[in-house]
């Protein structure tokens, strides 16, 4: 399991620099931003939309974007369903793509009128050329004696829709 592990490190961690000199430069934050949406639901509901920051290619990679690592930056708003509270929060988000696989890291920083909540949210999914993801995630809750609990393991689908 750990060889596995390290094997997938591994591959993440390249990065697309097999193009020819003069034809092909990928910069690796160009201007190609966008809005993610995202839906999940397991024991509550939750909404997030993040304005996003980009290092998808403007021109085409080559081999139609098959093997292509993209990063995306996230800001933006929640909303949760927890039983009948009414959740609201921020979120900073970091996420990695490469090929199908993706992995995300997010912050949120959750409220109510009674309560407050701070946690820390990875990620692992499949993804369709960064369009489309589908997550499984779990919740590290940082202030156990909070009121506000959101449970410990989610499934969400993310859409992007870059500029």
């Amino acid at each position: 399991m750990n060889k596995l592990l390290l094997i997938i490190g591994i591959l993440c961690s390249f990065n697309s620099y097999s193009q020819k000199a003069n034809r092909f430069s990928l910069n690796p934050w160009e201007n190609v931003n966008g809005y993610r949406f995202g839906a999940g639901f397991k024991e509550s509901l939750e909404l997030e939309a993040s304005y996003l920051i980009t290092s998808y290619p403007q021109n085409d990679p080559g081999f139609g974007g098959m093997i292509m690592r993209v990063q995306y930056i996230g800001a933006g708003l929640e909303y949760l369903r927890i039983g009948n509270m009414n959740v609201f929060g921020t979120k900073l988000s970091y996420e990695n793509i490469f090929a199908f696989f993706s992995g995300q890291i997010a912050s949120d920083f959750l409220f109510t009128n009674d309560s407050t909540q701070v946690r820390i949210m990875p990620k692992i999914g499949l993804s369709v050329f960064g369009y489309i993801t589908l997550y499984y995630g779990w919740n590290l809750n940082l202030i156990k004696q909070s009121e506000l609990q959101p449970q410990g393991h989610n499934v969400s689908l993310q859409i992007n829709i870059l500029n």
